[in-house]
């Protein structure tokens, strides 16, 4: 609700922003960087439940007045969570995990286009391509070798990490003024069977 709340001001304040600001010269290019909160979605979901908290990189190239050409580096972590469920958390965890954390490694490159339309040139669509990568940090009650090697009871911890596999990501967004943006995107991979997928809401300022 407040995630709503806020994007609903932003487009209002934008709305009443010069329309003059968002035009640049093809060929133009610009750096910026962004703060990001990404909530799971579908078999990613069962897994945690928690929202990650990131940052990201990225350089914007300016094809037209109104489309631009954005290629992105974003780091996402997922805080611990207890109890992790989800069928296939096996092949990615110790087997019985009883905590999971999640990082996430990706590198897109999206295609970023403002609405044609009055009063809604600060709004915009972006769809792009991604490789990102997942680690899960997870840990489960077994034996341990103690003192002398004898076996005792303890927590086995593991770290495991996939191969960099290609997703799709879709959103919107709105220039709050010139070089600040609010943007939602939804994004979605399939590892080994398994769609994680995420809804993401970004703040980010080009320089």
């Amino acid at each position: 609700m407040k995630i709503c709340l806020v994007s609903a001001l932003a487009l209002s304040c934008s709305l009443a922003l010069p329309a003059a600001e968002l035009e640049e010269g093809p060929g133009t290019c610009r750096y910026g960087v962004r703060l990001i909160a990404a909530t799971p979605r579908q078999d990613f979901r069962d897994m945690t439940g928690r929202t990650g908290f990131g940052a990201g990189l990225f350089a914007e190239t300016a094809l037209s007045p109104t489309t631009a050409l954005q290629t992105r580096f974003d780091f996402i972590s997922y805080p611990q969570t207890n109890q992790p469920g989800g069928a296939q958390i096996t092949s990615l965890t110790v087997p019985k995990p009883i905590t999971l954390a999640v990082d996430s490694t990706a590198l897109g490159v999206d295609i970023r286009h403002n609405l044609p339309y009055p009063k809604l040139e600060r709004v915009y669509l972006l769809g792009g391509l991604m490789g990102i990568r997942y680690e899960f940090n997870s840990s489960a009650i077994g034996t341990v070798n103690g003192q002398n090697g004898v076996p005792v009871p303890g927590i086995i911890r593991t770290k495991q990490k996939t191969s960099f596999k290609l997703g799709l990501a879709v959103g919107l967004g709105v220039e709050l003024h010139q070089g600040l943006a609010l943007s939602g995107r939804f994004t979605t991979i399939d590892i080994n069977g398994t769609t994680f997928a995420t809804l993401e809401t970004s703040l980010s300022y080009r320089f």
